[in-house]
């Protein structure tokens, strides 16, 4: 038989590229979920700034693990203490949980989402394929710390961005503390040469991985926040809500994750309450941090606040932009000056990572500057918010 007779059906896809997600995505940056999601509405024709994305997440806010409940609750928290065990003060981030944020998101544009996990790695790559012949991106999750070792700077191709991402990549690559929670998505595949096409926040082009490196990437379960194989398919209608409509949603999920969040775990608080815990709690620790504290303190500061080699909070800054967008649509001022405040907060923020991460620890007035500008921080975050409800 020759191969004209061959039936089409037996021939199997060797190769495959969706080149129109690839020239759809943006560089986001650290604001991983955010571009993610961006990504997805821009491929089914739905243009959202980044800045509006995140604010219809809901991921603003503040999440902290209390020191006092040995870094967490669960098995994952404990083997974490194990792989970082003289980090004294665990992980807080000036932003909501992106578990919640992710799904927040889907409601707020009426997006259904497939997700599952598949261990067994042929059957891992065969789901991957698959869904990308249909012509869906899959967005799946990996062990970030593992991932940037691997890719190092191939992911940053933003010129500007790239010097400052060395910073980054320095303390990724000599850190054995490991931390799941960051997604790419898979737009292609080559089965002669077994690799797959990436995109990643970081970068604006594709970058090629083989199917070993990826599955060693995602296949890891004892971090914090697992990757465990997870994968994400998302299904876009022609047509979403309104905007101003996910303004309101977005804007009034934000308020009850900063007054009322929803518990999760023993030891993981969001919000307000989050942040005069995490606030107790390090005024109590700090007195204790020697040197090396102090080093490893600075080096997460960088990692948690969405920054590289400069501490800085972009969250509120973020918020802040989606504030003035929102109140645009709306036509409402009082959404542009809380937008101001949120933008003045994001200084406040900025001058405590700096005194807190001082390297010349031993200067008691550090502390005391710091802890200061933290306490107005607090008062600063609950008049903010309560500004934001009343602008509704």
């Amino acid at each position: 038989m020759s191969i004209r007779e061959i039936p089409s059906y037996l021939f199997c896809i060797m190769v495959r590229s969706l080149n129109d997600f690839a020239r759809k995505h943006s560089f986001a940056g650290t604001f991983n979920k955010v571009g993610l999601y961006r990504d997805v509405l821009h491929f089914y024709n739905h243009e959202c700034s980044l800045p509006f994305v995140y604010g219809i997440s809901g991921l603003f806010g503040f999440s902290y693990y209390s020191i006092k409940n040995n870094f967490g609750s669960t098995e994952n928290s404990k083997q974490n203490n194990d792989l970082y065990p003289d980090f004294k003060l665990p992980p807080f981030y000036t932003s909501g949980d992106y578990f919640f944020g992710f799904n927040n998101a889907l409601r707020a544009t009426n997006v259904w989402c497939q997700r599952g996990a598949k261990i067994d790695k042929l059957e891992f790559f065969e789901l991957i394929k698959t869904y990308i012949n249909e012509g869906r991106p899959i967005a799946i999750d990996v062990e970030q710390t593992s991932w940037f070792k691997l890719t190092k700077l191939a992911t940053v191709s933003d010129d500007a961005y790239k010097s400052e991402f060395l910073s980054y990549e320095n303390f990724l690559l000599n850190t054995t503390y490991k931390i799941g929670d960051y997604s790419i998505f898979c737009i292609g595949y080559d089965d002669q040469e077994s690799t797959f096409q990436i995109l990643d926040t970081h970068t604006s082009q594709p970058i090629t991985i083989s199917f070993e490196d990826l599955y060693t990437c995602t296949n890891q379960h004892d971090t914090f926040c697992p990757p465990a194989n997870k994968w994400y398919v998302f299904y876009v209608p022609p047509e979403l809500p309104e905007k101003r409509n996910m303004v309101s949603f977005s804007i009034s999920n934000t308020i009850n994750l900063m007054t009322n969040p929803l518990k999760t775990d023993n030891s993981l608080f969001f919000g307000i309450k989050g942040l005069e815990l995490f606030s107790a709690e390090l005024k109590n620790t700090y007195n204790s941090f020697e040197k090396e504290d102090i080093d490893r303190l600075t080096s997460y500061l960088l990692y948690s606040s969405c920054s590289l080699n400069s501490i800085h909070d972009y969250n509120r800054l973020m918020f802040s932009e989606f504030l003035n967008e929102s109140a645009k649509l709306l036509n409402n001022k009082k959404l542009e000056n809380v937008g101001k405040e949120y933008k003045n907060l994001s200084a406040n923020w900025n001058d405590f990572f700096s005194i807190l991460g001082n390297k010349d620890y031993s200067k008691e007035n550090n502390r005391t500057n710091a802890f200061s500008i933290l306490d107005k921080i607090i008062e600063k975050e609950k008049s903010t918010i309560n500004l934001l409800q009343e602008s509704l």
